[in-house]
């Protein structure tokens, strides 16, 4: 993460990824839900020195973070590409997460567009109630 002055710091997500993701699956997950050039503003923030000697940033409540609008469509675009690859190889929850993040201010077309490519991914989790939520959304945007 790196702040308005240009500092760098590492930033330790408690909570916030769905099941508990880590290592590389958590990375992507993040990526998806805070894409490049998203503004966060932490409410608790709570900052740790790590066992190497560097700045962590722990968030613990997903409640903690205000996720601010992207700065580019390209942003969306990517998010939208990243979740149709990972579809495309059946990893479903994480394609989910893209979408998810690409839905952070859109043009209503794409946003249409990434609530049915959602809708897919929960129909193949098996999460009929959300893929109906979707489903209903993007009725709605058209």
């Amino acid at each position: 993460l790196k702040d308005d002055s240009g500092g760098m710091v590492i930033v330790a997500l408690y909570n916030q990824l769905p099941g508990g993701a880590i290592g590389q699956q958590g990375q992507r997950l993040a990526d998806a839900k805070f894409p490049a050039c998203t503004r966060l503003s932490i409410a608790e923030p709570f900052l740790k020195v790590s066992a190497q000697g560097g700045r962590i940033l722990r968030v613990d409540s997903p409640g903690d973070l205000r996720i601010g609008a992207t700065s580019a469509v390209a942003a969306i675009s990517k998010a939208k590409a990243e979740g149709n690859a990972l579809v495309a190889v059946g990893e479903y929850a994480g394609a989910a997460q893209f979408y998810l993040g690409a839905l952070h201010g859109p043009e209503t077309e794409m946003c249409a567009t990434i609530l049915a490519n959602r809708a897919q991914t929960y129909l193949k989790l098996g999460s009929w109630g959300l893929a109906m939520c979707d489903a209903a959304s993007v009725l709605v945007l058209r």
